[in-house]
């Protein structure tokens, strides 16, 4: 009997209500899916949640309190400008200081909002999830309010992420996510690598982070730095797996939670697109969506150029853009918005022409649907590469597109043999998992509440220096060792030499 009341006692306290603050006001609507999917989770599990972002819920989940700071919009649609143009030109010297001028911007505008002060003069949190995007300006303050720090990686692990939390990032087989080199990669193309890997460290711990962190302190003096508030991070969630996105080795504090927003059963659509979708009848149809924020980026002549293309074809085409179009052909439905995942699981759906947003290629891959990639930035260069390496996915490039271009990828993505099986079983393959991501990221968190940030997961390399961690020292000390032993055999020999004589 006491035995039994000790279990119940322990399952009462595994499993008791705790406070999560989960912060995203710098994150687009991808990220916001993502934070309100381990938000509905974690409410599930009787946690009080809340929920900051700049969008409006569009429903309300038990235990879930979402507050909208619609005053920081105008600012984020310039970092998703900033953000397509790094994907145009590289993360540059100019784009760094652009980049570090609007994260600034933002952080000034969040912490003028007065919540985190109001927060650190009445109230503290069980756990903080912050978006690792922007991320910066929120890991200092957030120390202040709780002794558990739960970093939300959305795509792939982000470099400004593995580095400061010592996490082994080799640049031999690690490509950039944000340039488009495959897996196996050259001497030259590894050599690159390395140098984009630096130059991206080096701006952003030298460009953006002073900036940043001089506004952090404008409004709370005496906080840590970035670096350090990262290096402190108890847990990091990663949206990625070692079938969509790169095999890469990682610390027992990262936790790779692929798809946790993805539903396993569709809902109905509705009456006017379930039938469009059914007049498709054996030819298919095809969905063509360039996410939440990227239909601004098409020109007059290349929205031309895919109607054209599609006219061509004889399959039946779901296309969301945001705009009125002309001259749209009979086998084209235009829609503003879309339910994505639910046509997704439609059989009749043959191809996905998508920007290589990592949620979309998850939903895409899990409902084994092939895509035709057309990055924008960001982690889209990595991704589209390394599906187009596997041969599980077909490039279009913005620079050479044209309707042959245009017809040849779909009509290879939704006839080719080989790279369909090579959808299916990467399918397969990520399917097939002992626990469901959004079950998986919220036991994580719940893990590292109930052991006071779980320091036994951290590693003692954050306690090491460069040239520690590296051994240079300890090479150092090895040439050294082996040209002073050299050195004396030598002398030796040379004595012995001259007593010889």
């Amino acid at each position: 009997m006491f035995h039994q009341a000790l279990i119940i006692l322990f399952l009462f306290r595994s499993t008791s209500t705790s406070d999560v603050l989960m912060l995203t006001p710098f994150g687009g609507t991808s990220h916001k899916i993502i934070f309100s999917s381990l938000a509905t989770g974690l409410g599930q599990n009787g946690h009080n949640v809340t929920l900051v972002s700049v969008f409006k819920p569009p429903r309300t989940e038990p235990n879930v309190n979402e507050i909208v700071i619609p005053a920081i919009e105008d600012l984020n649609r310039q970092l998703q400008q900033i953000h397509i143009r790094i994907g145009k030109e590289g993360y540059t010297y100019s784009a760094s200081k652009h980049l570090a001028s609007v994260s600034e911007q933002l952080c000034d505008a969040f912490y003028q909002t007065k919540i985190m002060k109001t927060w650190l003069e009445s109230r503290r949190f069980d756990s903080i999830i912050i978006d690792a995007v922007v991320g910066e300006c929120l890991f200092p303050v957030a120390a202040l309010l709780t002794s558990s720090v739960v970093v939300m990686n959305t795509a792939a692990l982000f470099p400004w992420i593995s580095d400061p939390t010592n996490c082994p990032t080799p640049y031999s087989f690690i490509p950039n996510m944000f340039y488009s080199l495959p897996p196996k990669m050259t001497f030259w193309q590894r050599l690159e690598n390395t140098i984009t890997y630096e130059k991206i460290k080096f701006l952003t711990d030298w460009i953006v982070y002073p900036l940043v962190e001089k506004t952090i302190r404008k409004h709370f003096p005496g906080t840590k730095t970035v670096l350090e508030a990262l290096a402190d991070a108890n847990l990091v969630l990663v949206n990625a797996d070692s079938v969509v996105s790169i095999t890469r080795p990682d610390m027992p504090f990262i936790k790779n939670v692929a798809g946790i927003h993805l539903s396993p059963t569709a809902e109905p659509l509705s009456e006017d697109l379930a039938k469009y979708v059914e007049s498709a009848g054996d030819s298919g149809v095809i969905l063509f969506s360039l996410g939440s924020i990227f239909d601004g980026v098409m020109t007059k002549e290349q929205v031309s150029l895919f109607l054209t293309a599609f006219s061509k074809l004889k399959y039946q085409f779901i296309w969301k853009y945001k705009e009125e179009l002309e001259s749209v052909p009979k086998n084209v439905k235009i829609l503003k918005w879309l339910p994505q995942q639910d046509l997704l699981a439609n059989p009749k759906v043959k191809v996905f022409i998508t920007h290589a947003g990592l949620l979309s290629l998850q939903e895409a891959f899990y409902h084994q649907v092939p895509t035709v990639t057309l990055l924008v930035f960001a982690d889209q260069h990595h991704n589209s590469a390394y599906l187009a390496y596997k041969n599980a996915s077909v490039p279009l490039n913005w620079d050479n597109l044209n309707v042959d271009n245009i017809v040849a990828a779909i009509t290879r993505a939704a006839e080719d043999k080989t790279l369909r099986e090579n959808v299916k079983k990467m399918s397969k393959m990520s399917r097939n998992v002992q626990i469901s991501p959004i079950k998986e990221a919220v036991y994580w968190v719940e893990y590292v509440m109930r052991h006071q940030g779980a320091p036994h997961l951290q590693s003692t390399a954050k306690q090491l220096n460069y040239f520690q961690y590296f051994l240079l020292d300890v090479f150092l000390f090895l040439i050294i060792a082996a040209i002073s032993c050299s050195k004396g055999i030598y002398c030796v020999l040379k004595i012995i030499r001259k007593l010889k004589k």
